[in-house]
């Protein structure tokens, strides 16, 4: 199972796609207006350009969008689009992107929990938690020893992330 996010917009669906694509590298991979879409005839004319669904996809992961209906757009609340990357350059590079013309709420910084990280709203409305890098110690514990009942020991090895050694 995968949980595919949707975004709505009040009209700049297509403009937020190809900002999207142009900074996170992803792609469009199906378009369609509502004057090609089967309620054509039920939306107004100025509609017509406007996106009923369209699919972006980066790498294996995809998110739908759309221009919500006429009179029937809200603004996103209680959700945040996160990126999670590997590379310190990468997350300050994304999170000035994606903060162009949008607005910052937590300028791109080292936190306890993470390398890089920060918290934005870009121009089209979509809030993201942005440009997460985790520290390689972030686990605490698995610098420790960690007792299990029974006084049984388990060392840090068992509790490093795959494909690095804990004193990575």
């Amino acid at each position: 199972m995968k949980i595919n996010p949707y975004l709505s917009f009040d009209g700049q669906c297509q403009a937020a796609l190809k900002f999207y694509e142009r900074c996170l590298g992803g792609k469009i991979v199906y378009m369609m207006t509502y004057a090609q879409s089967p309620i054509a005839a039920q939306v107004p004319p100025e509609w017509a350009k406007r996106i009923y669904h369209a699919t972006f996809s980066l790498g294996d992961q995809t998110l739908g969008a759309a221009d919500a209906p006429p009179g029937s757009y809200r603004s996103p609340q209680g959700l945040s689009l996160t990126l999670d990357l590997d590379a310190p350059a990468d997350a300050d590079r994304l999170f000035e992107m994606l903060s162009e013309g949008g607005t910052v709420q937590m300028p791109v910084q080292e936190t306890h929990w993470a390398r890089r990280f920060g918290v934005l709203t870009d121009r089209f409305g979509t809030p993201w938690l942005q440009a997460l890098v985790r520290r390689r110690a972030f686990i605490a514990l698995a610098e420790a020893v960690v007792l299990c009942p029974g006084g049984h020991g388990l060392s840090s090895t068992t509790l490093a992330p795959a494909g690095e050694s804990p004193a990575a």
